[in-house]
């Protein structure tokens, strides 16, 4: 969801304050300066974590990998 604002709602609210807001509502702030231009501002996705895969790299397999240009 995208809430527009002008620049003018935001003057005098914090920047920790407004992050907050948008972080907690999860919702794209876009804010319309005072020559028509517009920033916005949006959370990213939080990311799951990655798949923790059995096994293991055989040792040197690093240094064979950057070596064999050589």
């Amino acid at each position: 969801m995208t809430r527009t604002i002008t620049v003018e709602q935001v003057r005098g609210r914090s920047a920790d304050e407004l992050l907050q807001e948008v972080t907690r509502k999860q919702e794209t702030l876009r804010i319309e300066m005072t020559e028509g231009e517009f920033v916005e501002i949006k959370p990213l996705p939080k990311l799951k974590p990655l798949t923790r895969l059995e096994g293991s790299m055989p040792t040197g397999w690093k240094d064979a990998i950057y070596d064999s240009g050589r």
